[in-house]
């Protein structure tokens, strides 16, 4: 939709597609915030071993406040494909995955004299980039694209609109879902095996993640075009 009223240089639609965004990024995060609060308890019917579930609730007790942050940075990636402004969200990337790394180096291990936080280190580190990089596109949207600005947001919306959005955005939700869902299972039913199966999952998803980045590049092109 941001991308057929910037066809049509249509500001005050683009402003209306904001609002909309961010009123379906509030619904979705409040939705979802409970879920990650009592995620031992999910786990726990699930039969997860027990280890397993106290590193993993560590790590998601402290990345639910990054829940803001990772829907604002999806909000400013999705702004901006529509816009084709791709190249701002390749350069905060580009920032906040070294910071990402660097940090993550500091919490895990305890260099530097910072304290050695292990797993919850790195759900501070990711925190901590998301806003290195909603910093970026914000900095971005001030130079360049006002109507994209959370700082010169207004509660401009139209009920049409958001009605559209929300048929628009729905079925490429359940997609997603569909796609993604299918890993997530296979996760937890890995976890349910133990610490070694776990991370032999988990290595192998990534190395099969570096293929489907090209492939979602590709598509995400001709969708743009």
């Amino acid at each position: 939709q941001v991308a057929e009223a910037r066809g049509k240089s249509d500001k005050l639609s683009i402003k209306f597609h904001q609002c909309d965004a961010i009123i379906l990024t509030v619904i979705y995060g409040a939705f979802v915030w409970p879920f990650l609060i009592y995620s031992d308890l999910i786990f726990e019917l699930i039969h997860i071993p027990e280890p397993l579930i106290n590193e993993s609730h560590s790590y998601i007790r402290i990345y639910v406040f990054s829940l803001i942050p990772y829907l604002l940075f999806q909000y400013y990636r999705a702004m901006y494909s529509g816009l084709g402004e791709t190249s701002a969200i390749a350069a905060s990337v580009a920032i906040s995955a070294p910071v990402n790394v660097f940090v993550n180096y500091l919490l895990i291990y305890g260099n530097f004299g910072f304290p050695e936080l292990g797993i919850v280190g790195a759900a501070v580190a990711t925190g901590i980039a998301l806003m290195v990089a909603i910093l970026i596109n914000e900095i971005h949207a001030l130079k360049k694209h006002h109507q994209v600005s959370l700082f010169k947001f207004s509660l401009k919306w139209d009920p049409k609109s958001l009605v559209r959005s929300i048929r628009l955005g729905g079925p490429i939700a359940v997609i997603f879902l569909g796609e993604t869902g299918q890993y997530y299972v296979l996760t937890i039913i890995a976890a349910s095996f133990g610490v070694t199966a776990l991370a032999a999952h988990g290595i192998a998803f990534q190395v099969v993640c570096i293929f489907l980045v090209f492939m979602g590049s590709s598509s995400r092109c001709s969708t743009l075009h």
